[in-house]
């Protein structure tokens, strides 16, 4: 038996889950693969929505690179739901695991991308109220006060200190 053949079929040292111990009764089997194949159908609707939600706004969308890595993450997580479903019929251990390290390389850069991106936008934010206020990136409290005031004194037409 080959490598790939080993991947889908099992071998025999392999036992499907319903035969992995005596506490798989069948209404316990059903809710879990009922429950990984639902998991599984939403972790595939959501990668498309944000494909769909990319393709609509075209490179006005920021962060597109990182949305095209959630959605890869979050339909690696999909198909380790897969996986583990087919196993109660099919002992495909292999194919879980390769599937489980597939969605762990994926998830890695998935969180280290994310702290990038949030750093980068932090910073870059920061360079905007710096530019815009001032070196020190602060308004003076007694400046957004009088600003306060004003928006009052406007919309109501009476003084606020009264």
């Amino acid at each position: 038996m080959n490598f790939i053949e080993r991947l889908f079929v099992g071998v025999p040292d392999f036992v499907t889950r319903w035969h992995c111990g005596p506490g798989w009764t069948e209404p316990l089997g059903l809710i879990y693969q009922v429950a990984d194949i639902l998991i599984a159908i939403a972790y595939a609707s959501i990668p498309l929505a944000i494909v769909w939600f990319v393709w609509q706004r075209g490179r006005s969308v920021p962060y597109r690179g990182l949305m095209s890595v959630y959605a890869a993450f979050i339909s690696s997580c999909g198909l380790t739901h897969v996986t583990s479903a087919l196993m109660f019929h099919y002992p495909v251990y292999r194919l879980d695991t390769l599937a489980r390290i597939l969605c762990a390389g994926i998830s890695v850069v998935a969180a280290g991308w994310t702290w990038y991106a949030a750093i980068a936008a932090i910073s870059k934010q920061r360079q905007c109220n710096m530019c815009a206020h001032g070196s020190s990136g602060f308004v003076p409290l007694e400046s957004s006060i009088d600003k306060l005031d004003k928006l009052y004194e406007f919309l109501t037409g009476k003084d606020p200190h009264l």
